[in-house]
């Protein structure tokens, strides 16, 4: 019998191995490829945490930056407020005017080509990556929800009253809110917010406080303390999604026992008398915003002069009888946002005066004192308690110690 040539026999083995071939090359490929994906995917992954933590750090300097703003103010005000009287408010872009990084895009047209050109070459050997854009608010133009239980019976029926004002005027002129709300008892939704932060465990609306939260889905208890945070309000029982949002605008936890008439917002301001006519509101911060008018009001009677000639009451805009400010604020809301690679952070830090805010609950509590003995005789000044710009509206009497260290920051958020 005849054998088979060798080379025959690989002849015929010429396909297996080109299969073989090229399935070696196709593995490699798809390894090649999904080690490449991978690659990337690692790549962008880490190059978004690296962005992530840069825009980080952009929006803590810049908030950093803010308290050295906050604590350069006091300073200024503790040297020269004095001296300054009522025109301390000629310091306030220390702290009021936004900053941003870079610069250039922030000032804008309102350089000259020289400062342009400055400003080019700051930027340009700067070491600083990115962006950052920093506000500094005000926190002593809003009402202080915790208020609505304070041990001062004049300042909690006057919060309370003012909650009141704010939900019926929305329920009288806006038919959406009135559509979702018909059915709500707010003095009874008051009530409850006033129970969730005071003391006690017995209920405004009768019977304890824990029954109005005895089918609610949250599987909460008031804690009968002060809020932290104002989204805590979604706790209490009764709270919507609507009231939540009147509320929010307009109130805070780091108020000053009043509300500083020349750092309110116009929402504020509305809300004080809301059967005001906006006009009105829109002359009052012309009033404080514009020096050759007056500038900011430096008592309660230079506001009430002003509201009478005006053509308003003051015992009607106030008919609730708020404690309104009118000194310097040393409560500020500092927003940093940093902002890098397309990745932006924001970090909210607040400023509190502990001791500013005791002098201030302070003068509200002796004046009740006061009033309920029937001692219509105003007591002697004390420099020591009396306020600056009190509850009475009383000027400045008192020189403000210079501040040592950073600012009080009582509460810090991340996003």
């Amino acid at each position: 019998m005849k054998s088979k040539s060798p080379f025959k026999i690989l002849r015929s083995q010429r396909g297996i191995a080109l299969l073989i071939a090229m399935f070696s090359i196709t593995i490699m490929l798809y390894l090649a490829v999904e080690l490449a994906y991978e690659s990337a995917v690692e790549y962008t992954v880490t190059s978004k945490a690296v962005n992530r933590l840069k825009a980080y750090y952009l929006a803590k300097s810049s908030v950093e930056l803010g308290l050295l703003r906050i604590h350069l103010y006091r300073q200024a005000i503790s040297m020269v407020g004095e001296q300054l009287g009522s025109s301390q408010t000629m310091l306030d872009p220390i702290w009021n005017f936004p900053f941003a990084w870079p610069i250039s895009e922030i000032a804008g047209d309102q350089m000259g080509s020289g400062d342009k050109d400055l400003i080019k070459d700051i930027e340009e050997t700067s070491l600083i990556q990115g962006r950052y854009f920093l506000t500094i608010e005000s926190e002593s133009g809003k009402f202080d929800i915790n208020d609505v239980a304070s041990d001062s019976k004049g300042l909690s029926k006057s919060i309370q009253d003012q909650l009141l004002k704010i939900f019926t005027y929305e329920s009288e002129n806006n038919k959406e809110f009135r559509d979702k709300t018909q059915s709500l008892d707010f003095q009874e939704i008051i009530n409850n917010i006033a129970d969730y932060i005071d003391e006690n465990t017995e209920s405004r609306n009768g019977s304890d406080e824990g029954r109005a939260y005895e089918n609610s889905e949250l599987n909460v208890m008031p804690p009968n303390q002060s809020l932290k945070t104002m989204e805590e309000l979604n706790l209490v029982a009764g709270m919507t999604e609507d009231l939540y949002k009147l509320i929010q605008k307009r109130f805070t936890v780091y108020g000053s026992k009043g509300v500083n008439i020349n750092y309110a917002s116009k929402d504020v301001l509305m809300a004080i008398d809301p059967d005001i006519e906006e006009k009105t509101i829109n002359e009052i911060i012309s009033r404080r915003s514009n020096p050759d008018l007056g500038g900011p009001f430096v008592s309660e009677q230079d506001f009430n002069n002003f509201l009478t000639s005006i053509g308003i009451k003051p015992e009607v805009f106030n008919s609730q009888g708020l404690p309104l400010l009118f000194e310097q604020s040393f409560n500020f809301k500092v927003i940093g946002v940093g902002e890098f690679g397309g990745v932006s952070r924001e970090i909210t830090a607040i400023v509190y005066d502990v001791e500013q805010v005791k002098n201030q609950y302070v003068s509200i509590i002796e004046k009740e004192e006061k009033d309920d003995s029937g001692n219509g005789e105003e007591p002697p000044p004390d420099p020591d308690k009396d306020p600056v710009g009190g509850a009475g509206g009383t000027p400045a009497k008192q020189k403000i110690p210079a501040p040592k260290g950073r600012p009080t920051v009582v509460y810090w958020e991340e996003n």
